[in-house]
């Protein structure tokens, strides 16, 4: 293990849980002390779930749990979003990086729920999509401590945005939310910019690489419009061009608390590229474009 700033970190393996004890004196010690933990090889045969379980209740410190790239299939996050019922002081989960989908996904939004202090979850780079979204949806709308939701590269799609916007507009604490990549096109950012015209917490949003063309650009215009908590947004490669340009650099000017945008690689030309620099500078906010 190792110490830093305070807080005890171990990385234990699957096989950690296995049926014999062992390892249970140890696992004991750990739990009493653990405030970081990582765990690898979680979805290998060999782990004891029901013993990882009990494991995880008796961490009475944890603040975070770590499983990136482990492999963890929908198998593996049924049983894991059980065993994190016991977790009521986790304020970290972060399992990018792995082989999660729906089935899965809507357990660990069961098993987060129990938890109060949760307030960052990534799951970037797994298989996520619709049925993910209504579960995460959910949970943002019954959070009041989440604040970071990272689910960049997965499966979303319009219904699965549009699933997710629900809970977007609802949530009293969520503060960053990064989605890029994730095959949204224009229904979904219309879904999306409507729900930033009633949240008033979002401060981040990275929506980077989602094809939602003029008219999710236009739906984000109104949005920046509406928006008083936006600071940083990040619509990068999102193919939006001169009409939803045009509605979000005038937008801009009626916008009181964007402080950073990010525009590039969007389907506009100079004479457009001119007006957005302009926008920016009269409105004090950092542009890349």
């Amino acid at each position: 293990h190792e110490s830093s700033r305070g807080n005890t970190t171990f990385v234990l393996k699957g096989s950690d849980f296995g049926t014999d004890t062992e390892n249970d004196a140890y696992l004991k010690a750990v739990s009493l002390v653990v405030k970081k933990l990582v765990v690898k090889e979680l979805d290998r045969e060999g782990t004891n779930w029901s013993k990882f379980a009990d494991f995880l209740a008796d961490c009475q410190e944890l603040i975070e749990i770590e499983g990136q790239s482990n492999g963890l299939t929908d198998a593996g996050a049924i049983e894991l979003g059980k065993a994190i019922k016991g977790c009521t002081g986790l304020e970290v989960f972060n399992f990018k990086q792995n082989k999660i989908e729906d089935d899965g996904m809507r357990e660990l939004a069961e098993g987060l729920k129990a938890n109060e202090s949760l307030k960052t979850i990534d799951i970037s780079n797994n298989l996520v999509s619709v049925g993910g979204a209504e579960a995460l949806s959910e949970l943002l709308t019954l959070s009041s401590s989440l604040e970071t939701l990272v689910m960049n590269h997965n499966k979303l799609g319009d219904e699965g945005a549009t699933a997710l916007a629900e809970g977007i507009k609802t949530s009293p604490s969520l503060k960053t939310l990064h989605i890029h990549v994730n095959m949204i096109k224009s229904e979904g950012g219309v879904a999306i910019g409507k729900a930033l015209e009633t949240n008033n917490s979002l401060e981040e949003i990275n929506f980077m690489g989602n094809l939602i063309c003029d008219a999710g650009g236009v739906q984000l215009a109104q949005a920046v419009t509406a928006n008083t908590s936006l600071k940083n947004l990040n619509l990068a490669s999102m193919d939006i061009g001169s009409r939803g340009c045009s509605a979000l650099y005038k937008a801009l000017g009626e916008n009181t608390s964007i402080e950073k945008l990010n525009f590039s690689w969007n389907q506009i030309n100079d004479e457009y590229k001119k007006k957005m620099k302009k926008a920016c500078k009269d409105s004090n906010i950092a542009l890349t474009i």
